[in-house]
């Protein structure tokens, strides 16, 4: 989450020397030390306006049960989450206030996947433009899904939107 109006002010409160931060399928960030001012900064990061409220807004509609800023960001007991999109920002904005990261780094790299797997669709014209159909092809996945070719009978709907 790309949040550009997010500026970071120099807190006046303590910051703790080392804080651990974890990555996974999100970022995690100890938060027993923090001082509720940086819990603050920290999650600004994963938070975006909302479109839709202000299209509805700008066309007079009603705006109830819209919120004005979306934050991706959930506060857990021990720790901040923050989306993996927020870990440059959130290590520069720990590193401004005089804090190091301990970075705990929990990813999986995943399984490949065989050779045998070929794309057998075909790409709008939007999609062709980005690149050829090797560079489409990810590198892993996870090993829930399947890819088939659309004239296997076995194919299922809900398989069919994997090509």
């Amino acid at each position: 989450m790309e949040n550009a109006s997010v500026t970071a002010q120099h807190l006046d409160v303590p910051v703790p020397q080392n804080i651990k931060v974890t990555i996974a399928d999100q970022i995690y960030i100890d938060r027993s030390q923090l001082p509720s001012a940086m819990i603050a900064q920290l999650v600004r990061l994963a938070a975006f306006q909302n479109p839709e409220f202000y299209r509805a807004q700008a066309m007079r509609l009603p705006t109830f049960g819209k919120p004005r800023i979306v934050s991706c960001a959930e506060l857990h007991p021990q720790h901040i989450a923050l989306p993996r999109g927020c870990f440059d920002e959130a290590v520069g904005l720990l590193s401004e206030q005089g804090a190091s990261v301990d970075l705990d780094d929990l990813r999986e790299n995943g399984t490949a996947l065989p050779e045998t797997v070929r794309f057998f669709g075909e790409l709008r014209q939007q999609q062709s433009r980005c690149g050829s159909v090797e560079n489409l092809r990810p590198a892993t996945a996870p090993p829930q899904q399947k890819m088939m070719h659309p004239s296997s009978a076995a194919s299922s709907h809900a398989d069919r939107h994997l090509l």
